[in-house]
């Protein structure tokens, strides 16, 4: 009798224990303990989070799950999110229950398909340029730089196959999102030319790499280069002449997400212009909510390289879905990592 009360109360007690939960699955960086622990304290739900290096590798988790929803929001890059909806990982947002929507940046609604905008809300931003330190190196303004010899073995790549592959489509004078499977291949090829003046592709530890000058010279993404260089004062971010990639990181709602009620409350919190001014401030990630932004601290808002002018900005072309050309980045980012 004792162990079935206890089952049974087990039972009753499971809803409210739901409701006090919410499992985000995000890049790293983006949501700090800190700030966890106040929304915490402000809404009694408790946050678990995991992290992921790429949007393929957040793709293949979810995809290995087969319909088993073990986190409730996700924060993929928009490029990934028509492979998402195929695949049945997400679900439309109801947003009846979405009060603080917040003022998205017109350029980045711009950018947006109908259909995204129905799964999706944009969150944050970056930027893919050139990292330069000039103690080391000058005059470096070009993509086609990474293929002078007198790089040899010097070159942080990310860890990224579309990001990888859109420096060489730039170099050719192609687009990032290219789908055409010759311009692919070309893109290929070069990055073949360019192995010997690679030292490492990484995603998870740039910071500290350009900071304490293990890699003097690479791309990377403006929200980690913007933390080494309160450290490192040689470090220059460079938007190169050939235009560059910005990614926009986005939340969604995993399919059959066990705590969705807690996954609005969350959606709401974090889309209050005060809430997410504070959550950018201690991440120094650009936000896509230009209503946040009278609340930034003025290093972080008049930063150039979290939020480059609108002239540098004419030169950028967001990271959007390539449909079946994935699978040919897919096979030749394969090839490129095993030579």
């Amino acid at each position: 009798m004792k162990k079935f009360l206890i089952t049974l109360l087990m039972i009753f007690a499971m809803p409210a224990m739901a409701a006090e939960t919410l499992n985000l699955y995000s890049w790293a960086n983006y949501f700090p303990d800190k700030f966890l622990r106040q929304f915490t304290k402000d809404t009694g739900i408790r946050v678990n989070l995991s992290t992921f290096d790429s949007n393929e590798e957040l793709y293949a988790k979810l995809k290995s799950l087969d319909g088993r929803a073990n986190y409730d929001l996700i924060l993929p890059t928009t490029y990934i999110i028509p492979l998402l909806i195929t695949n049945d990982l997400i679900e439309k947002f109801d947003r009846k229950r979405i009060k603080e929507f917040g003022e998205i940046d017109p350029f980045f609604k711009s950018k947006l398909s109908e259909q995204l905008r129905n799964y999706c809300i944009p969150m944050f931003w970056s930027s893919t340029a050139i990292v330069m330190n000039s103690k080391y190196h000058q005059n470096v303004n070009s993509w086609k730089d990474f293929w002078n010899k007198k790089y040899y073995h010097q070159l942080l790549l990310l860890d990224d196959m579309r990001e990888v592959f859109g420096v060489a489509l730039l170099k050719l004078g192609y687009s990032i999102n290219e789908t055409n499977p010759e311009h692919i291949k070309q893109a290929y090829e070069q990055l073949i030319d360019l192995i010997p003046n690679i030292k490492l592709y990484n995603t998870d530890a740039i910071q500290p790499i350009y900071q304490d000058e293990d890699a003097t010279i690479g791309m990377t993404w403006s929200t980690d280069i913007y933390f080494a260089m309160q450290n490192n004062s040689n470090l220059q971010y460079i938007y190169p002449k050939e235009g560059f990639s910005i990614g926009l990181d986005t939340l969604v709602i995993a399919k059959n997400a066990p705590h969705r009620d807690a996954a609005y409350i969350f959606i709401n919190y974090v889309m209050n212009a005060k809430h997410n001014a504070e959550l950018v401030s201690q991440s120094k990630v650009a936000t896509a909510n230009i209503a946040a932004k009278q609340y930034l601290p003025t290093e972080i808002r008049e930063s150039k390289v979290l939020y480059p002018s609108k002239d540098v900005l004419k030169h950028a072309e967001l990271l959007s879905d390539v449909g079946d050309a994935r699978k040919i980045y897919a096979h030749y980012w394969e090839r490129l990592k095993l030579r």
